[in-house]
């Protein structure tokens, strides 16, 4: 494949990659990226360990990821950065990841 993926994965997202292009390190999208990469790895541990949090919280979070995309793709890297940054935290601390 060259991408240094296993034949039948896709390859890792960049860390730098953004909702709105390539960033470079230190740049505000690195950080809502970030964010965003924790929130799905969360979600993931979440589920592979049987965490079951309220339907509330999974609307709230769910609500507030969609939130934060719409904001990256009007190019409020700030606002996304803020929003996805703020649920990632309360999602690991129901997980405790």
């Amino acid at each position: 494949m060259g991408d240094g993926s296993a034949p039948g994965q896709s390859p890792s997202p960049s860390p730098t990659a953004s909702a709105t292009g390539t960033t470079t390190p230190g740049d505000s999208n690195a950080d809502y990226t970030s964010c965003a990469k924790r929130y799905g790895e969360l979600v993931l541990q979440m589920r592979v360990s049987g965490v079951e949090p309220s339907a509330t919280q999974l609307d709230r979070w769910t609500a507030d990821a969609e939130t934060a995309a719409e904001l990256a793709r009007d190019n409020d890297v700030a606002g996304a950065r803020a929003k996805i940054c703020g649920t990632a935290k309360e999602v690991e601390a129901v997980v405790g990841g």
